[in-house]
C-alpha cells in the first residue's frame, strides 16, 4: 500500500519531474516475534524490471529488535538517482533475512520515500512474518 503525503508534481527548481533523493525504512514489531542481534537483513527498492533503486544488504547490524517495538528510522542508499515518481509507484521491495540457526520475526516494514520536488511517498509491507525457512518477501510501492 502507498500514500502519497505531498507532492507538487515537479521540482519548483527545475521545473522537471521530481527524482528520488532519500529512503528510510522502519520495523514495526507486534508482540510475537523479535529479530535476533545476529539475523541479517537485507533491504532493496527495485525497478520492474528487477533494477536497483535503492538497498541495504545488512540493515541495522548486530541490533536485536524486541517486540513489540519500533525501530529506524533507517537510511537506504539511493542507488538509482533518475527514478521518478512514476517509476517508483511500479516499484517493488525484497525483504531477505538470513539467521543463525533459528529466527522467527514478525514485522510491518514502513517504507518512507523522498523525492527532489518535495513529494514523499508513504508504503507498507503490512505485518508479515520470516524464519530460517521462509526467508522472503516481496512487495509493490
Amino acid at each position: 500500500m502507498s500514500v502519497i503525503i505531498s507532492s507538487n508534481l515537479v521540482d519548483p527548481q527545475t521545473k522537471a519531474p521530481g527524482t528520488l533523493i532519500g529512503v528510510t525504512v522502519m520495523f514495526v514489531l507486534p508482540d510475537g516475534d523479535d529479530r535476533d542481534h545476529d539475523t541479517r537483513t537485507s533491504f532493496q527498492l527495485k525497478r520492474q524490471n528487477g533494477t536497483a533503486i535503492a538497498g541495504d544488504p545488512d540493515v541495522a547490524p548486530g541490533q536485536h529488535m524486541a517486540d513489540p517495538g519500533t525501530y529506524g528510522p533507517y537510511k537506504i542508499p539511493v542507488q538509482d538517482q533518475t527514478v521518478t515518481q512514476a517509476d517508483y509507484k511500479g516499484a517493488f521491495c525484497e525483504v531477505t533475512i538470513q539467521p543463525v540457526g533459528h529466527d522467527h520475526w514478525i514485522f510491518n516494514a514502513v517504507i518512507l520515500a523522498t523525492f527532489s520536488d518535495g513529494t514523499m511517498i508513504h508504503s507498507q509491507s503490512g505485518f508479515v512474518g520470516l524464519d530460517q525457512d521462509q526467508n522472503a518477501i516481496r512487495f509493490g510501492l
